[in-house]
């Protein structure tokens, strides 16, 4: 499939870019119509997985062993031709296809052909034979801190994950080009890039543009992928696909991270660390611009929850609390992990913004995905086309001006003391919200804020607001009474008068 996509390009291009004055044209080298081209003709013939069987032996190393398995810098292509550099990753262990990396420069693309002599490996696989085993990815290097050094910018590496950064930021949460059929009972299906090109950028030229051939067994497509890196990282993405066949769950812009426990975990695991995730909460801006906090959670079972929206303004995955207080670890560096989060360039068709919360007993698995899944059918031979921009940022406090949550707590609703408390049963429960940001710091204590809280089901008692001065901020407190073993979506904000001072917190009582 690569050689054939590759005899496409080759053909094209001398009747595209047959003259140096078509190169100097606006957009003359954006391959994603080429690309679009490519993968509405794949659209048309059936999946063919891709042939992994010289990779065999490779799949069966330890994961030591691959990570042993280095990227020789001084063989970093591009090298001090342009700020931008590449290295690669060898395919083995999980990653256990091979992908093509094509280099365009001056209108021409140029396979990147794999070779051992890019690497360095451990004695244990001196027994493997090394020849054409073929890349997994690529990671994209950038002077973001100082022109001394050049930092890891971005990497792609397995099905259609990424993960980019902005300054002074760790990696977290990953971001993924499709997400198809997410938590279904049918069981997920997986797309993947087959084939990247890179546009090669001039020196001091501080953007890079990725294109990627999406395929999978329901559909394929194009992406355009253009990165600007600052303090916070910004990234274009560009996608046209082709559906083969219906697909019942589409997931647009999905982004995957981890949340093992928090501040407002039910259980604590035996951990000296207070709290271990990558993000905290869903962070939604909807058309009706309303802003939306959902905490995320210790999930005992699989849930999902669907934010329905005529036309969303935004959404991400959020790390909200920074502090190092909060996790103690000095190795995973929780409070530096970004958060991503996504708008739409242009109007998106009316959908609903899913968040499903898978239970886990480790923080080495991604366990949370959240996405856009837009009401718009999947047809064959209609295609879809959609524009988002990504911001990689540790910091959300630009992105609206009202109070924000800042912590989510909760306790048992009994008096301590008191094995009674007027309540209908022990299963009570009391909630801790604090808010903080926006106009709240200025608000004396004798101002009537107020709190608007309700639930899909159960009771909601003794609702106190009062100001925090210890965050500069304000507290409620309320009691909650489920009901039976109904779940419940409780929602809270408060407001001053007629007036909205805080985003809305949503939460999904199990």
């Amino acid at each position: 499939m690569i050689s054939s996509l590759n005899k496409f390009f080759s053909s094209t291009l001398l009747l595209i870019f047959f003259s140096v004055s078509s190169c100097l044209a606006e957009d003359a080298c954006d391959y994603f119509e080429k690309i679009s081209e490519a993968a509405k003709k794949l659209s048309q013939e059936a999946f063919s997985p891709p042939n992994s069987e010289k990779l065999k032996p490779w799949f069966n190393i330890s994961y030591d062993e691959y990570q042993k398995i280095r990227f020789k810098t001084s063989k970093s292509i591009w090298r001090g031709e342009s700020d931008f550099e590449l290295q690669m990753f060898h395919a083995g262990f999980l990653y256990n296809f091979p992908v093509a990396i094509n280099s365009i420069e001056g209108c021409k693309s140029t396979p990147i052909n794999f070779s051992p002599e890019y690497f360095t490996y451990p004695s244990s696989v001196d027994k493997l034979d090394k020849k054409n085993v073929g890349f997994a990815g690529f990671r994209i290097h950038y002077p973001l801190h100082t022109n001394t050094y050049k930092d890891e910018l971005g990497v792609f590496l397995g099905a259609t994950y990424f993960k980019f950064l902005g300054r002074t930021q760790k990696y977290g949460l990953s971001a993924r080009g499709l997400a198809v059929d997410t938590a279904s009972t049918k069981g997920e299906e997986f797309p993947i890039f087959r084939e990247f090109w890179l546009e090669k950028p001039p020196a001091n030229q501080q953007k890079i543009v990725v294109y990627a051939l999406l395929d999978s067994k329901s559909l394929s497509g194009a992406y355009r992928f253009e990165f600007y890196p600052k303090d916070q990282s910004i990234l274009e993405v560009k996608i046209k696909l082709f559906p083969r066949n219906k697909v019942t769950e589409l997931g647009i812009a999905p982004l995957t991270s981890m949340f093992f426990y928090g501040e407002n975990s039910k259980s604590h695991f035996d951990d000296f660390r207070p709290e271990v995730h990558d993000s905290d909460g869903l962070l939604i801006h909807n058309a009706s611009d309303e802003w939306i906090w959902r905490p995320l959670g210790t999930r005992e079972r699989l849930e999902i929850s669907s934010f329905f929206d005529s036309s969303t303004k935004g959404f991400g995955l959020i790390q909200r609390d920074l502090q190092f207080a909060s996790f103690q670890d000095l190795q995973a560096l929780y409070h530096k992990r970004p958060s991503y989060w996504i708008e739409p360039i242009g109007n998106w068709p009316s959908g609903r913004v899913v968040l499903v919360e898978i239970p886990t007993n480790t923080e080495t698995n991604d366990n949370v995905v959240a996405y856009w899944d837009s009401d718009q059918d999947t047809e064959k031979d209609r295609p879809i086309e959609l524009q988002y921009r990504m911001t990689s940022l540790l910091s959300t406090s630009h992105l609206h001006n009202l109070g924000k949550v800042f912590s989510t707590r909760i306790g048992h609703g009994l008096t301590p003391g008191s094995s009674a408390n007027g309540f209908s049963d022990n299963r009570t429960k009391k909630f801790i919200l604090d808010f903080n940001g926006g106009s709240l710091p200025l608000l004396a204590e004798d101002q009537p804020v107020e709190a608007l809280v309700s639930s899909s089901s159960g009771i909601i008692e003794n609702i106190i607001v009062q100001r925090n001065d210890e965050i500069g901020g304000w507290r409620l407190f309320f009691n909650f009474t489920p009901e039976g073993e109904k779940t419940s979506d409780i929602r809270a904000f408060l407001r001053l008068r007629s007036e909205t001072l805080t985003e809305t917190w949503s939460y999904l009582w199990e």
